[in-house]
């Protein structure tokens, strides 16, 4: 036996006072506004403000702008870059892993940085913290160097550096006293290792006294 209308109105009407029906219409409500609003996460769309960010890194990376063939070709591989992360989300391959954990913290902890208004330090600050920290910027002194060999087995070796230093001790520039100066560009260390490896060797084959430290200045 069909029931009368009145009473389908009756259940109709007790049916919309139902919480679990609300519940469902609210839901629904919201599903269609998400997909209006956000559209299908399926999709991808290359938006203009992706293309110019592509464009961008692409002129970065090769100093000139990308020609029409190389943006599409840059784009279509944004596009596959998108999918597979999209794929890693829906996966939940984001979750437990130290590097994406430390990556996204590292990105919150400079965004918060950015925030953050930088004092200017004052000159005495700086000065002190260069002093403190000099050694990340100063380099070792260099020394241009040159020596004069007198060979023992030249015959009158002897006298011609004798009359050598006297030339030197009168003022006479080493290089127009016509003999061979034989140099380089040293660090103080590095100038002191050298004596000693050559006060060390030399005395035996050329007639000349140790080597020592001399700052002199030539024209």
């Amino acid at each position: 036996m069909t029931p009368p209308p009145s009473a389908w109105k009756h259940r109709a009407s007790r049916l919309l006072f139902e919480p679990i029906v609300h519940f469902f219409v609210i839901g629904a409500f919201l599903f269609v506004a998400h997909r209006l609003i956000v559209g299908d996460t399926r999709v991808i769309v290359v938006t203009p403000g992706v293309r110019a960010e592509v464009e961008r890194r692409f002129r970065d990376s090769h100093q000139r702008p990308p020609s029409p063939s190389e943006l599409d070709g840059e784009l279509r591989g944004w596009e596959r870059d998108e999918a597979l992360y999209r794929e890693a989300l829906r996966d939940h391959l984001d979750r437990n892993d130290a590097t994406i954990r430390k990556f996204l913290a590292d990105s919150v902890r400079g965004r918060e940085a950015l925030g953050i208004p930088r004092r200017q330090p004052t000159e005495a600050e700086l000065q002190g913290w260069f002093a403190t920290h000099r050694n990340l910027y100063e380099t070792p002194r260099r020394y241009d160097y040159g020596a004069v060999a007198f060979v023992k087995t030249d015959r009158g070796a002897s006298a011609e550096r004798e009359q050598y230093q006297r030339a030197l001790q009168a003022g006479a520039d080493p290089r127009t006293l016509g003999r061979p100066i034989v140099g380089g560009d040293l660090t103080a260390d590095e100038l002191a290792e050298r004596r000693i490896r050559v006060n060390a060797i030399l005395p035996s084959v050329i007639d000349t006294p140790p080597l020592e430290a001399r700052n002199e200045e030539w024209p």
